[in-house]
Formats: structure tokens, C-alpha cells, sequence
């Protein structure tokens, strides 16, 4: 029982750590461009 959720958590770390450095990239970016745009869009009216 043991070396089945030992597998599970390495079977899954692998997937968890390439996903997650890819999701929170884009919307990093995403938030900045947004957080961009508005503060230039606001100041220029």
C-alpha cells in the first residue's frame, strides 16, 4: 500500500511541475499586459 501512493506522488510531481510553471507564465504575463493597458488607457483621457 505504501509503494503505490509513493508511485502516484512521484507519477504526479513530474506533471504538476511542468504544468504549473506554464500556467501562472501566461497569466502573469496576461495580468501585466492588462494591468498595462488599463493604467495607460486611464491617465491618456
Amino acid at each position: 500500500m505504501q509503494d503505490n501512493p509513493a508511485h502516484s506522488a512521484e507519477a504526479e510531481r513530474p506533471d504538476t511541475v511542468e504544468e504549473a510553471p506554464r500556467r501562472p507564465w501566461g497569466f502573469v504575463v496576461f495580468a501585466l499586459l492588462m494591468l498595462a493597458t488599463g493604467m495607460a488607457v486611464v491617465p491618456t483621457p
